[in-house]
């Protein structure tokens, strides 16, 4: 998946004559659809069902992933943990997004600002 941001309004500034326009251009790297569906879905779901359960999660991710669990039975529950605002249960997924078309400043400070 790619989302592009061309398109600028005139600001007055002036361009720098030796950079072409840049456009924002941010595109999914990693994860795809599949890896979503087979391991994160079941990784979320083990991170919420673990606070409500006397399963350890080893067997909750292990009865998640081999489809024990309905796909539509572990969306509710993680949009309902969500939406409660318990979030660090997604605090256990990773994108990688592959991002091009911007300033140097915004490049270091997306740097300074990463976690880790």
């Amino acid at each position: 998946m790619t989302v592009e941001a061309t398109s600028r309004e005139p600001t007055g500034i002036p361009k720098n004559p030796g950079r072409a326009e840049l456009g924002l251009r941010a595109t999914l790297l990693f994860p795809n659809r599949e890896i979503v569906e087979q391991y994160y879905v079941p990784l979320i779901y083990t991170a919420c069902r673990t606070c409500y359960s006397e399963l350890e999660p080893d067997e909750i991710f292990r009865r998640a992933e081999g489809g024990e669990i309905e796909v539509a039975k572990m969306q509710r529950l993680i949009s309902n943990v969500i939406e409660s605002g318990h979030g660090s249960t997604i605090e256990h997924v990773v994108f990688t997004f592959g991002i091009s078309g911007v300033s140097r400043t915004l490049s270091h400070q997306l740097v300074r600002h990463r976690a880790g």
